[in-house]
């Protein structure tokens, strides 16, 4: 559907676009507009945009490996 379509979208984008340093704000305005430009509506785009907020932001490493440990 529409919003799982959204999520991974915007999953795929943010992993491979973020950057450590980014604020809240770079990260939300970056992928806000990404969905936009792909077709999701306001709404969509901001709870998506909300939600992966919190998930990337709960996990330090963003889901990619511990440098440390190579």
């Amino acid at each position: 559907d529409e919003a799982d379509n959204a999520y991974r979208a915007g999953l795929k984008f943010a992993k491979g676009q973020r950057s450590r340093s980014d604020t809240e704000e770079v990260f939300r305005k970056r992928l806000w507009g990404y969905l936009q430009r792909r077709g999701f509506n306001y709404s969509l785009s901001t709870g998506v945009v909300n939600q992966l907020w919190q998930e990337l932001a709960a996990d330090p490493l963003d889901g990619n490996e511990d440098p440390a440990t190579d």
